[in-house]
């Protein structure tokens, strides 16, 4: 990078490419090893390290959950095929994409009536 400025604009597209898959894997990581919801240390995870397995795939299933609602399910093959689903060659997730996408992992606007 000292020699070569325009490496950068580069990787800031690539970190935009691996954001959405490093983020669910975080969240799984977190919950696995800390007990607690990623980003909010106050708040325990609901079901830390209960896996289940894929009645499709046999990998292990865990429950994305914000503390305020489950987001669903991934995978250890999903994290694994979206990795390998990398392709640096398309247009990146934009500013208002990625912004939705941590709005909905936060539980931001989320009212249980």
């Amino acid at each position: 990078m000292l020699d070569d400025e325009a490496i950068v604009p580069e990787l800031d597209r690539q970190l935009r490419h691996i954001y959405m898959p490093f983020k669910a894997l975080e969240w799984v990581r977190v919950s696995l090893a800390k007990h607690e919801v990623s980003g909010n240390p106050k708040q325990p995870a609901r079901t830390p390290g209960y896996g289940r397995i894929n009645n499709w795939c046999g990998s292990l299933d865990f429950e994305l959950e914000n503390g305020k609602y489950s987001m669903g399910y991934v995978s250890r093959r999903d994290i694994a095929d979206s990795i390998r689903r990398l392709d640096f060659t398309v247009v990146p997730p934009d500013d208002e994409k990625i912004k939705s996408y941590d709005a909905f992992m936060s539980g931001k606007g989320f009212n249980p009536d």
